[in-house]
């Protein structure tokens, strides 16, 4: 791979994080205005995990209620049941 390349991966991947940054502090606003800081700290604890360990085909998904996937954040203002408390 030559360096423009890897360059521009390494930009992409820049912009990628940027975007997930100003996403998580918008969420934060707005869960701001019903959540604990404490919830909030555990809404971002379980997105991390849940990055750290990927689901693969052959495991379960968590599931909320009713049988449905649970959303990340940053794609609803779904609260996950762990962070109730």
């Amino acid at each position: 791979m030559t360096d423009e390349a890897v360059g521009e991966r390494l930009k992409a991947g820049f912009k990628r994080q940027q975007q997930m940054l100003d996403l998580r502090e918008k969420y934060y606003q707005e869960y701001s205005k019903f959540l604990t800081q404490k919830q909030i700290k555990r809404v971002y604890e379980l997105e991390r995990q849940k990055k750290v360990r990927p689901v693969g085909r052959h495991q379960a998904q968590p599931r909320g209620e009713r049988g449905r996937v649970k959303q990340s954040f940053t794609h609803h203002i779904a609260i996950p049941s762990e962070v109730k408390e």
